[in-house]
């Protein structure tokens, strides 16, 4: 085991359909404020090893290190690309205008998808059948370029077992069955549909650090389950019924441990033997599963991320990491484009919000909000006291009332209707994260992890803390942990600069008319096989309530 003091991270990416903009921003200055800090680092740690000339910039030398990605929907698929994309190089974007970039987050989120594609009908050459209202085949194309591995560079704040969490919507369902006892005169059976599929980037002769992950050899796209992840991460961000669903083949080894439990298990759980899936005996090696937007069933994955650094911490208690700030040694930062902000309304009216359209817009709500909860402890979030876990959610200086997503509307669809709009939130992304990384996430420097920092940083451990000392960040955490405080990832060279705000991008009329004519071409072209759909669906819905009324009938009899 590597006993080497590091602080462990996990990134969790909720759910957001076009806000993915953000969300890929935030990941685009967190890998720029690591690359910068560990040059100067490794240059301080050389300078410390042989004195010779003026020393170089002073920068704290504590350690941290990327553990696990996990995401959902549109967080899921930010949270694949990055698990290719903090293994080689890429630039980094500061401006909305930037194009050709090698930056893959911004040209998959700001350049390439936009609604003029979404609308053509490419998925519907040579006699295709019509799996979604949007035509997807862009999104094919950015997932084969995106989530297809480059040339390699080694990151000391990236795992050699880097885990990559992706949830699933899988309307296949994994079948269960409810009793156990064989001598039961009617079997009954009930179906799991969240599902989840985990992946492990490997290095050469390297070990997987768990039986079911899904091997990512860096840098060789021809071997392991690259192709998977490929459909996986479109699965995982298909919106159902505007994007097309994906079919995926999994090992049935997969489903060893049901979909449901807890990667870990606190010691106070109830032992027994697990449930088995109800597969035919025997049963078959591969099974292929329909997945739709994983935010359907878990749109915000926290507890993956949670579990998988609680697995592997040897500090952990009951699949409890360590919380109080000076004994915190990991954390789930979770971005969270749409953070939650139900209030309780004085002035609701039951009867008004029981009508049929409010209604239907009410539980779409509810399925939402209510996936965001899972996984995630009220009583922790609420109590400030928590190191472990972390949250970055949008924030601009904008009048009330007045998003600070621009991709935000239309059901968080807006941002395919306008570049800006994403570009804009891509920046307010990096702009968020710098203001997250200086100010809230830090620890006092009786933290151990911090400590050895500053102990590596010898005679310069004191400049160090007078140059990189920031509040507490309430002032019960200064009563309890002392007055000195160290971010843990320093904003330091092009990291260093203040994030500008981005401006605010508008929609232009033209535009407007444009997507208008796209959107009446689609209707036309994608009209016959609805019609056919719903001909063929009532057809059959009238067969089974004439098969219902004649066995009715005879019961009667």
């Amino acid at each position: 085991m590597n006993c080497k003091a590091e602080f462990k991270i996990g990134m969790n990416m909720a759910g957001a359909v076009s806000a993915g903009a953000y969300t890929a921003g935030v990941l685009d200055f967190l890998m720029e404020a690591l690359e910068e800090w560990q040059a100067r680092k490794d240059a301080l740690s050389a300078y410390l090893q042989n004195p010779v000339g003026p020393a170089p910039e002073l920068v704290p030398m504590h350690d941290v290190k990327i553990e696990v990605f996990s995401g959902a929907s549109a967080g899921g698929m930010c949270a694949a690309l990055a698990a290719v994309m903090v293994q080689q190089d890429f630039m980094h974007i500061r401006t909305a205008q930037e194009r050709g970039t090698s930056n893959t987050f911004y040209e998959a989120w700001v350049n390439t998808i936009d609604i003029e594609p979404l609308l053509q009908s490419n998925d519907l050459t040579n006699g295709k059948t019509l799996v979604s209202l949007l035509d997807c085949t862009i999104i094919d194309t950015i997932a084969k370029s995106a989530l297809t591995p480059g040339t390699p560079r080694q990151r000391p704040y990236i795992s050699d077992h880097l885990a990559l969490f992706l949830t699933l919507t899988n309307v296949r369902g994994i079948p269960y069955r409810l009793t156990g006892d064989p001598t039961a005169t009617v079997d009954e059976f009930i179906a799991y549909y969240g599902d989840k599929i985990h992946f492990e980037a490997t290095i050469p002769g390297g070990r997987l650090r768990s039986a079911v992950a899904k091997p990512l050899p860096r840098g060789t796209p021809d071997t392991g389950a690259w192709p998977l992840l490929q459909e996986a991460a479109k699965a995982t961000g298909a919106v159902p019924l505007a994007l097309a669903p994906r079919i995926l083949t999994r090992d049935t080894a997969d489903y060893t441990l049901p979909p449901w439990a807890p990667l870990c298990t606190p010691s106070c759980a109830t032992t027994g033997p697990l449930p088995a899936p109800s597969f035919p005996i025997p049963p078959p090696t591969t099974i292929q599963t329909l997945n739709v937007d994983g935010g359907v069933t878990n749109n915000n994955p926290f507890q993956l991320a949670h579990d998988y650094l609680a697995i592997h911490n040897p500090k952990a208690t009951d699949c409890r990491n360590p919380r109080p700030a000076n004994e915190a040694n990991c954390a789930v930062i979770t971005v969270a484009p749409f953070p939650a902000n139900d209030q309780f309304n004085p002035d609701y009216k039951p009867a008004t919000c029981a009508r049929l359209w409010p209604m239907i817009g009410k539980l779409i709500t509810v399925l939402i909000s209510q996936s965001r909860f899972l996984g995630e402890s009220l009583e922790v979030l609420t109590s400030g006291t928590s190191f472990s876990r972390f949250v970055i959610a949008p924030s601009d200086e904008v009048p009330p009332g007045v998003s600070a997503l621009q991709c935000g509307s239309l059901g968080a669809f807006g941002g395919f209707f306008e570049r800006g709009f994403r570009a804009h939130d891509y920046l307010l992304g990096r702009r968020n994260c710098q203001k997250f990384l200086k100010s809230h996430f830090c620890l006092p420097v009786n933290n151990p992890i911090i400590g050895a920092g500053q102990s590596a940083a010898g005679i310069y451990a004191a400049a160090i803390t007078r140059d990189f000392q920031v509040p507490p960040p309430t002032p019960a955490a200064a009563a309890a942990f002392g007055q000195v405080w160290i971010p843990l990832i320093p904003c330091v060279g092009t990291a260093r600069p203040v994030v500008n705000r981005p401006a605010r991008a508008q929609l232009a009329s033209d535009r407007m008319d444009e997507i208008v004519d796209w959107i009446v071409d689609r209707l036309k072209t994608i009209r016959p096989q609805l019609l056919d759909g719903w001909c063929a669906g009532s057809a059959q819905s009238h067969r089974m309530d004439r098969f219902s009324a004649r066995h009715s009938e005879h019961d009667q009899k």
